[in-house]
């Protein structure tokens, strides 16, 4: 091939820029709620571990058990405190 085919100094062609709807658009990703693994967001199965993907899973999680049982437990010992300080 000769060095002309490869000059890299020429301006570019129309259909060699890319248009300016396709520049705003970015692909926006997310992170996998069973692999933690990034992905793109209108991905229907997470392409690292293969699960599919509902919308429901990227609600927020309801606590463990052991956050409700901390939380009772610190109420209690509040009331139990206050009791006999009175």
């Amino acid at each position: 091939m000769d060095d002309d085919d490869w000059d890299n100094d020429r301006p570019l062609e129309a259909w060699e820029n890319p248009d300016e709807d396709d520049a705003s658009e970015q692909a926006t990703t997310t992170v996998c709620p069973n692999c933690r693994a990034e992905m793109y967001d209108d991905t229907e199965q997470c392409p690292h571990c293969g699960e599919y993907i509902t919308r429901l899973q990227f609600l927020v999680p309801a606590f463990a058990w052991w956050v409700y049982v901390g939380a009772i437990a610190a109420l209690v010992g509040m009331v139990a405190s206050l009791w006999f300080i009175c």
